[in-house]
């Protein structure tokens, strides 16, 4: 999340004193937390997208779920004014990282995997071969998915990479 540069207030237990941040927020009062989530939120799309995703209720976790699968897809097929893509894998990884922090809902996150995977994809078969990088990362979203999904069914699998890149050969 982004935090908005702002002026301390000097009261005790403040953080300007020296307090760890869990430690001065719980001397805050109701108004005070709502004015910092707000000051939050108005900070920056980031904020608002881990808030939105919070605090989503049934009838709106599919448009959360679409929010950051959009972030996700726009690193792979961004366009600059000069017709020129960049391809951000960190910033679609740490997509799939804020909203499973955000929601904890594991079906969400396998879709989010699912979706850097096919676009990874996508995106060889439409620019060709990348960078051993590029491959890296599939594979270690592939793992993750796999991870998560044998968890869910109780299953248990060697997670390393050298495992499965034996298993492969």
């Amino acid at each position: 999340m982004v935090a908005c540069q702002t002026k301390p207030k000097s009261s005790p237990g403040s953080l300007a004193d020296g307090a760890s941040p869990r430690r001065h927020l719980t001397t805050l009062d109701k108004p005070a937390l709502l004015a910092l989530v707000k000051d939050l939120y108005d900070c920056g799309a980031e904020n608002r997208d881990f808030i939105h995703a919070r605090c989503q209720t049934a009838e709106n976790g599919g448009e959360v779920l679409e929010a950051y699968r959009k972030r996700i897809v726009e690193q792979f097929f961004s366009k600059r004014a000069d017709g020129v893509g960049t391809l951000k894998l960190g910033v679609a990884r740490k997509a799939i990282r804020d909203y499973r922090k955000a929601t904890g809902n594991l079906s969400g996150t396998v879709e989010l995997l699912m979706t850097y995977v096919e676009n990874g994809a996508e995106f060889t078969q439409d620019y060709g071969n990348s960078d051993e990088r590029f491959y890296y990362s599939l594979e270690s979203a592939l793992i993750e998915l796999a991870g998560l999904l044998a968890a869910r069914h109780g299953i248990i699998i060697h997670s390393s990479v050298s495992a499965w890149r034996e298993l492969s050969i």
